[in-house]
């Protein structure tokens, strides 16, 4: 795994890979486990033989040699489980991030289209994260309708989430992916017991002449290989829940990282983002959200100075300055034209003189 770790991957990738990794090879543990088992079995089986054959020679090679010839067969199908377990693995890792990357994939959108909608599944609805993602895009397409930070109201069932929330949709599709892959891998094991136990009892049948006390040591023998299968499967169920503690410790605490921001955003604190730690998963789309905040932040501080100063030019065009009027030679008017034209602006604005009137002596 360190191998993963050193290549020059995303987190979210390396999650992947390290998750379906992990997934695949803990049936090649309970291989080896088995594997071990197998060997004591077959050594007490050889201890059996060769108290019935003591003058026969080369007895551990004919032994080993009838009961391991065909196990090379079964190389191709331990390697395309492998690849099997590692698909389901890869699904598994999508399937825990897939919250993170419906978030940060709408966040690109809403920037663009700020009518854009976040809809649910019905598996999504169940949801903490993902209700709470669709509570808080609808408030920032408020924000920005209003031109303004709003403060909304945060509904009480997520008011009072003060830690992480375990994510048991999540947990349960893992649990039964986890009996899917035991139930396989125990009926793989068990046909390769059954397979060797066979090939034991072929042997018996070739170079011994059976007695009932035999076929009494043949059916505690088989016991015991069951015994050894059901070890490996106990075992596998084991590991496969310390995995599942570890993988969803990482993915809660990035979740709750989520929620906690996006709570304080709605509740007017705009300075805050979500921050994960080194080698979290969901960081890539951490950021897209953060630059969704950042983007609507800016475009509100932006509608706010185009309303100051619109509101400035208004209040500046009601008062008029005649100073800049005097001062101009061209518009301004001189205080000496003013009064020598005095006369002029009055002649100009008194009524003609009437006519006399006629004398009626003189006619």
């Amino acid at each position: 795994m360190n191998i993963i770790y050193n290549l020059k991957l995303s987190n979210d990738t390396k999650f992947k890979h390290i998750t379906a990794f992990k997934v695949a090879f803990v049936p090649f543990i309970a291989l080896i486990i088995i594997s071990f088992g197998f060997w004591i079995f077959l050594e007490t089986m050889y201890g059996f033989f060769l108290s019935n054959m003591i003058n026969t020679l080369n007895l551990k090679e004919m032994f080993y040699k009838q009961i391991l010839s065909d196990l090379e067969n079964y190389i191709p199908l331990l390697f395309l489980y492998f690849v099997f377990l590692y698909v389901i693995g890869f699904y598994l890792a999508n399937l825990l991030l897939r919250s993170f990357k419906k978030i940060g994939k709408f966040a690109i959108q809403l920037t663009d289209d700020p009518n854009a909608e976040f809809k649910l599944s019905t598996l999504e609805k169940r949801e903490y994260l993902m209700r709470f993602a669709q509570l808080f895009f609808e408030y920032m397409a408020e924000c920005r309708g209003a031109g303004m930070v709003l403060k909304s109201e945060i509904p009480m069932k997520f008011w009072n989430i003060k830690g992480v929330v375990f994510d048991y949709l999540h947990y349960l599709i893992y649990v039964l992916l986890l009996f899917v892959i035991t139930i396989v891998t125990t009926l793989g094991l068990d046909f390769m017991s059954k397979d060797v136990y066979q090939k034991i009892t072929n042997f018996a049948v070739e170079v011994l002449q059976i007695k009932q006390n035999h076929m009494l040591f043949f059916s505690t023998q088989q016991e015991l290989l069951s015994s050894i299968v059901m070890v490996t499967m106990v075992t596998m169920v084991l590991v496969y829940f310390i995995i599942a503690n570890n993988l969803f410790a990482k993915t809660n605490g990035v979740t709750y990282a989520y929620f906690r921001t996006l709570k304080e955003v709605i509740q007017g604190n705009w300075e805050e983002r979500i921050n994960l730690r080194y080698g979290d998963p969901g960081a890539d789309d951490s950021k897209l959200v953060n630059q969704l905040i950042d983007f609507v932040d800016e475009e509100i501080d932006e509608l706010v100075e185009l309303e100051e100063t619109i509101e400035a030019d208004k209040d500046g065009g009601d008062e008029v300055d005649f100073s800049e009027m005097a001062a101009s030679p061209v518009e301004g008017l001189k205080e000496e034209n003013v009064i020598n034209n005095d006369s002029a602006v009055l002649e100009l604005e008194s009524p003609p003189p009437l006519p006399p009137i006629p004398n009626k002596n003189e006619e």
